[in-house]
């Protein structure tokens, strides 16, 4: 876990960045969540790049945004970043997302307020939100999951004649489907699956282990492995594109069959 540490700085000098930029833009609530924030117990839980720093805003006017804004803020990131962390590892790949469009979703599920980062404001600034049951929690969970059939099933079609950065546009299209599934799959079997939530992806691997759901638990662990192996490469070798894109197909495949079946 040693070699994670620079990542995990990179991270704090990044939060730090949009902390500055966003109080800069008169915003009162943000918070950050997901594997970024999350504890690091293996390398699958954070990847440089394939993982990202997300992060939930209140800033209605960010929607009024015209194009030299927007590309002024996200430079303005990259120069906070490098000033504040000039020996970096990496520039943390940031995922920022407006309240407001958020509570719009209908399966839109709240996080845990106690297990993410709040950057401005407290927990006492958020609206108040919809509250869940645990079977509501679970139905979403299903339905997204089975919702993506379709998408599963022309994954072969769409990739069959790709090469190059047509892999890398291909992977980021399945990258943020394949982190929440195998907690939307556990969310079938457990008493409680809000906490799922806040567990980190290596606690996730281990149940899924635990509940015998190894035909997830293995091409997901494998995911997050190669993800490493092509952030090694600088996301320029062919070979691990193709072995990584296979293995996020069975994630999704797999965790499809399994809940279709219950």
């Amino acid at each position: 876990m040693e070699d994670l540490k620079e990542y995990k700085l990179d991270i704090e000098a990044a939060l730090n960045s949009w902390t500055k930029i966003l109080r800069d833009l008169s915003v009162n609530l943000a918070y950050a969540k997901g594997s970024a924030i999350k504890p690091w117990d293996s390398p699958i839980d954070y990847v440089p790049i394939l993982s990202d720093i997300d992060i939930h805003i209140n800033l209605s006017p960010m929607n009024k945004l015209d194009i030299g804004d927007a590309l002024r803020i996200s430079e303005l990131y990259e120069e906070t970043f490098k000033l504040i962390r000039p020996n970096y590892s990496h520039i943390p790949r940031p995922q920022i997302m407006l309240l407001s469009r958020l509570h719009q979703i209908e399966t839109y599920v709240p996080p845990d307020y106690s297990s993410v980062k709040f950057l401005i404001g407290t927990c006492n600034d958020i609206e108040e939100e919809r509250v869940l049951s645990v079977e509501n929690l679970r139905e979403i969970d299903k339905n997204t999951l089975l919702a993506e059939k379709n998408f599963i099933q022309e994954i072969p079609i769409k990739l069959f004649d790709r090469i190059g950065l047509d892999y890398w546009q291909f992977l980021r299209q399945i990258v943020w489907r394949i982190g929440p599934t195998p907690t939307r799959v556990l969310s079938q079997f457990m008493d409680d699956p809000f906490k799922l939530w806040s567990l980190n992806r290596s606690s996730i691997h281990k149940l899924l282990l635990d509940y015998d759901l190894e035909q997830v638990a293995d091409p997901f662990y494998d995911f997050y492995s190669l993800g490493w192996e092509l952030f090694n490469t600088n996301f320029t070798d062919n070979s691990i594109y193709r072995k990584i894109l296979k293995q996020g197909y069975l994630v999704l495949k797999e965790s499809f069959s399994l809940v279709e079946s219950l």
